[in-house]
C-alpha cells in the first residue's frame, strides 16, 4: 500500500495537472481494493470473546489500519484527484507548530495553569 501510495503521488508530482486522469485513477482505485482485500486475508484471526465479557472486542493496529483505509478510501486517494489536496498534512503541522510552541511559551498551552495551582 505504502508503495502504491508513493508511486502514485511522484506521478502526479510530475505531470502537469497535478491529478491523475479518469482510467488512471479507476486504475489506482482497483489497485487500492485489491491491496486491501489480500491485506484482509493476512490478518491474524480476531480470537472469539470470552464468555461473560462485555464491551467491544479489542482488535490489532494491523485490524484497525485495514479497517480505516477500506472505510476512508476516498479521502485516502482525493490527492490523486483534487490538485489542491496535499500528499501529506506535514505543511499544516508545520503552520500550526509555531503557534502551539507560543502558546507553551507564554504559559497559554493547556489551559490557564493558575486552575491548577492549589492553596493549602
Amino acid at each position: 500500500m505504502k508503495r502504491l501510495l508513493q508511486e502514485t503521488c511522484k506521478e502526479i508530482f510530475n505531470s502537469t495537472k497535478k491529478r491523475l486522469g479518469d482510467k488512471a485513477l479507476a486504475n489506482l482505485q482497483k489497485h487500492y481494493r485489491n491491496i486491501l482485500t489480500r491485506g484482509e486475508k493476512e490478518l491474524p484471526v480476531i480470537p472469539p470473546r470470552p464468555s461473560g465479557k462485555r464491551g467491544k472486542l479489542a482488535k490489532s493496529d494491523a485490524h484497525n489500519l485495514c479497517e480505516r483505509l477500506k472505510i476512508h478510501e476516498a479521502v485516502v486517494l482525493l490527492f490523486a484527484k483534487d490538485p489542491h489536496v496535499s500528499f501529506t498534512n506535514n505543511r499544516a503541522e508545520r503552520d500550526l507548530r509555531m503557534s502551539k510552541v507560543k502558546q507553551k511559551v507564554s504559559g497559554c498551552f493547556s489551559g490557564c495553569s493558575l486552575l491548577n495551582f492549589h492553596i493549602t
